[in-house]
């Protein structure tokens, strides 16, 4: 599914993430339908759906890690720059760093703060102190974290709150220098302040990176992202404009989930 031609700002936009009939099964279980439609180069894409529908899964399958603990089959492509990610030469290693994730709860290493961030970057051969360093304060800083923690770095990350818990590991994805961040509900489990700052540090994200959100909250995603796609048992009902899909969706079962008549 496309954005309708023709709507304001599209002509703008580089696809970075093309979706093209991708199905995605658990065992016999499909979880996705037959979904087609593109995320844009430094661009918010929010997800939206109820519980179930397949949010989670279609964004785990950017960066295949939905097939770490699970038996899966997919149907279709996952192009990444024009680039399938499911085909036999793809370095999953190399297409964890550029596409990064973040999960709902936080889940810091039982490490120090600096070695949390420095943990990617140091798996992937950086060993040079002086790099270290500097990728640290780099990627804490982008995380609107390092004001906070720059002099406790030393310090177990589980010693942070849950919100600066959260950005510390928004910060240990950027530390590889990825080109994706994959975000699956990730203020679902933190208080409106913390909230808040993540929105705040989506917004000045997206200048460098592209986003693709999963929430259940729909003044977020009318919040912070550009684009909007809503699913429904797995199937892609519609995509469009975050402000279209909010103001004026082209089906009735959109405007009844985002006005909360059902879900």
């Amino acid at each position: 599914m496309k954005v309708k031609q023709g709507t304001k700002g599209h002509q703008e936009t580089k696809t970075k993430i093309k979706l093209d009939g991708l199905t995605f099964y658990y065992g016999k279980l499909k979880a996705i339908d037959n979904i087609s439609m593109e995320f844009f180069e430094c661009k918010v894409t929010a997800i939206i759906g109820p519980s179930g529908c397949g949010k989670s899964t279609l964004i785990k399958s950017i960066n295949r890690i939905s097939e770490i603990t699970n038996d899966v089959q997919i149907e279709g492509k996952v192009l990444l720059d024009n680039k399938n990610v499911y085909d036999r030469d793809i370095d999953l290693v190399d297409l964890r760093r550029r596409v990064g994730m973040v999960f709902q709860r936080p889940n810091p290493f039982p490490k120090s703060i600096y070695d949390n961030v420095a943990f990617g970057p140091r798996l992937y051969g950086a060993n040079n102190k002086k790099q270290l360093d500097e990728i640290v304060e780099y990627s804490l800083t982008k995380s609107a974290l390092w004001n906070e923690v720059k002099d406790r770095l030393n310090q177990s990350a589980i010693g942070l709150s849950g919100g600066q818990q959260q950005r510390l590991c928004i910060a240990r994805a950027l530390a590889v220098d990825p080109e994706v961040l994959l975000m699956d509900e990730p203020c679902s489990a933190l208080d409106p302040t913390a909230t808040a700052r993540i929105e705040e540090l989506i917004e000045d994200l997206k200048k460098y990176y592209t986003i693709a959100i999963v929430t259940h909250n729909m003044q977020q995603a009318a919040r912070i992202s550009d684009y909007t796609g809503f699913l429904l048992n797995g199937q892609l009902i519609e995509y469009n404009i975050t402000t279209e899909i909010f103001t004026n969706p082209d089906k009735k079962v959109t405007e009844d989930y985002i006005t909360g008549r059902f879900g």
